[in-house]
C-alpha cells in the first residue's frame, strides 16, 4: 500500500497546481511562436555594388491569415555598414502552390564606405496574425536569412575618402554676414545643404569643421531627413557651421569639395564651394596704443641716458 499524504500536503496541492498550470497555460499561449523558414525569404536585386551607394533589402513574410498590428525587426550591427529600414511596408497577396497568403513585403537599405564583402547575419522578425479577420491573434516569429552583398571603389577615387554613389546630388550654400562690418568678436554662419536621390540623409557627406588660425568653428548637430515624392526617395541633410572671429588680418574660409559616382553614366562628379577671403581689420584703439607704448619707450630711453650723462659727469668732479 502507498504512503497516505497528509492532509497539509493535500491542501497544498489543490492551492498551488490550478494556478500553476494556468499560469504555464497562459504563457504558452502569449508566447511567439517560432513559424516555418517558408514564411519568410529576402531578395537583393543587386548583390554588387558601389561604395557609398544604397543597395536595396526587400524582406517578404507571409501568412496563411491576416496580419494585426505593426511588425517589428531587431537589425543587427553591421561591420562598417549602415542598415536601416526605409519606408513603410507593402501589404498584398500571393498564390504559392495553389495555397493564398498574406503577404508584407519590407523594404531595408544598406550603405557603406568600405571595399569588399559585406554580411549581414540573420535577424529575427516577429509579428502577429489571425484568422481570418475576427479570430484569435498568434504572435510569430521568423529569421531573416543572411545576406552577402561585394562592394568595389569606383576607379579613380581611391583618395577622395568619403563618397556618395547617386544620379543626383544637389548642393546649396548660405553665408550670413555683413563684409562691410566685419570685426573682430564677430560670428558668420555658413550652411550647407545637400539633397540626393536614392541615397538616406544619414549617409550623406559631414560637413567638414576647419579653420585657419585666427578663427574658431563650431558645428551643430545637422538636420537629416528622408522624402519620398511621386515614388523617388531623396536624402537631405542640413550643416551650419559658425566661425568666429578672434583675431585681425586677412583670413580664408575653406573651400568645400564634394565628390559623387554617378552610377548609370559611370563618372565622377564634383562640385566646389568656394573659399571666402575675410578681411578683418584692426581695432581703432591698437594704434593708438602702439604710439602710445612707443612714445613711453622714447621717454625712457631719454631718462635713461640723461641718468648715465650725470652719473659720469658727477664721477669726474669727485676725482678733479
Amino acid at each position: 500500500m502507498g504512503r497516505a499524504k497528509a492532509p497539509w500536503s493535500i491542501a497544498t496541492d489543490r492551492l498551488l497546481f490550478p494556478p500553476i498550470f494556468s499560469w504555464l497555460a497562459l504563457f504558452l499561449s502569449t508566447a511567439p511562436s517560432l513559424a516555418d523558414s517558408s514564411f519568410v525569404s529576402v531578395d537583393v536585386a543587386k548583390p554588387n555594388g558601389w561604395v557609398g551607394e544604397r543597395i536595396p533589402i526587400l524582406v517578404e513574410l507571409r501568412t496563411r491569415g491576416t496580419f494585426s498590428g505593426a511588425t517589428s525587426f531587431d537589425l543587427p550591427e553591421v561591420s562598417g555598414a549602415l542598415l536601416i529600414k526605409v519606408g513603410n511596408p507593402v501589404i498584398g497577396s500571393r498564390n504559392v502552390d495553389g495555397e493564398s497568403f498574406f503577404v508584407q513585403t519590407h523594404e531595408f537599405a544598406l550603405l557603406s564606405q568600405r571595399v569588399g564583402q559585406v554580411k549581414i547575419p540573420s535577424f529575427p522578425a516577429r509579428f502577429a496574425t489571425r484568422v481570418g479577420f475576427t479570430g484569435p491573434i498568434t504572435e510569430s516569429q521568423v529569421s531573416v536569412p543572411p545576406v552577402q552583398i561585394e562592394l568595389k571603389r569606383p576607379p579613380g577615387t581611391q583618395e577622395l575618402g568619403y563618397l556618395v554613389t547617386t544620379e543626383e546630388l544637389v548642393l546649396v550654400e548660405e553665408w550670413s554676414f555683413n563684409p562691410d562690418t566685419v570685426k573682430v568678436g564677430d560670428t558668420i554662419r555658413r550652411t550647407v545643404s545637400q539633397r540626393a536621390a536614392a541615397v538616406p540623409g544619414m549617409a550623406l557627406a559631414p560637413l567638414p569643421d576647419t579653420a585657419p588660425a585666427g578663427i574658431r568653428v563650431y558645428a551643430t548637430t545637422p538636420e537629416i531627413s528622408d522624402r519620398t515624392a511621386r515614388g523617388a526617395f531623396e536624402g537631405h541633410r542640413k550643416d551650419v557651421l559658425t566661425y568666429l572671429i578672434q583675431k585681425p588680418g586677412i583670413h580664408i574660409l575653406p573651400a568645400l569639395v564634394y565628390y559623387w559616382w554617378h552610377p548609370t553614366t559611370n563618372r565622377l562628379e564634383s562640385k566646389t564651394l568656394p573659399a571666402l577671403t575675410l578681411q578683418v581689420p584692426f581695432p581703432e584703439n591698437s594704434e593708438k596704443v602702439e604710439a602710445g607704448d612707443t612714445t613711453n619707450l622714447r621717454w625712457l630711453a631719454v631718462s635713461i641716458t640723461c641718468s648715465l650723462i650725470a652719473v659720469v659727469f658727477w664721477k669726474r668732479r669727485l676725482l678733479t
